[in-house]
């Protein structure tokens, strides 16, 4: 399988880290804040608004920013992938987020919420294949599903489904956030911690499974 690395083999191992965990944080959080953001507005402001389509964008910004960072992290800082390519990408990755998010904002309730997160990881796994092969440099998108991405697309979505969970009811799947050692923090804010981590671990394993 194609693989497109441009690091310079010279690159020193201490600055490669720096560099690398830097970039896989930047796109982890970009892709945090554009969700967080997006549903932050959708929950407030109507749906056909100015507001929205205002959110729309920064989501749609904010995740191809985030896989420009992703290839980036992946193959080194001579540009191998297409810019549209690396767009589409984030554009796909958009429309997976916000019909989970619609979903489970129409389904409501714990059912709704684990129907939505099942939704959800069949989404990212879709999603992750095509990046992979994207990241790989390979010409052809996601002809079958890359089961390799499974582990960190469950990951993500267990933790997407957390921190709705905590935004949306104020509970951890109707436990009680004292109960699992959230206690005194907003659920809101923990839920957001979450997220952001799990989504910096998905990072990390999507790079890592790309390159290698």
């Amino acid at each position: 399988m194609q693989r497109t690395e441009q690091w310079p083999r010279s690159t020193n191992a201490g600055l490669f880290a720096t560099v690398w965990i830097t970039l896989v944080l930047t796109a982890a959080l970009l892709q945090c804040g554009a969700v967080v953001v997006w549903w932050s507005v959708m929950v407030t402001a109507p749906l056909a608004s100015v507001t929205t389509a205002v959110a729309a964008l920064v989501l749609v910004g904010g995740l191809i920013a985030h896989q420009l960072f992703t290839e980036t992290a992946a193959t080194g800082p001579g540009r191998t992938v297409p810019v549209e390519r690396l767009a589409t990408l984030g554009l796909i990755e958009a429309s997976g987020w916000v019909t989970w998010l619609l979903v489970a904002d129409a389904l409501g309730g714990l059912r709704g919420l684990a129907i939505a997160g099942i939704g959800l990881l069949a989404l990212l796994v879709v999603t992750h294949s095509i990046e992979v092969d994207v990241l790989r440099g390979e010409r052809r998108i996601a002809e079958a599903i890359d089961y390799g991405t499974v582990p960190y697309s469950l990951v993500a979505a267990l933790g997407g489904t957390m921190w709705l969970s905590l935004a949306t009811r104020g509970d951890l799947f109707g436990l009680d956030p004292s109960a699992v050692g959230l206690g005194g923090i907003s659920p809101l804010v923990a839920g957001t911690a979450v997220l952001a981590t799990v989504l910096v671990a998905t990072r990390a394993a999507a790079v890592l499974y790309a390159r290698y």
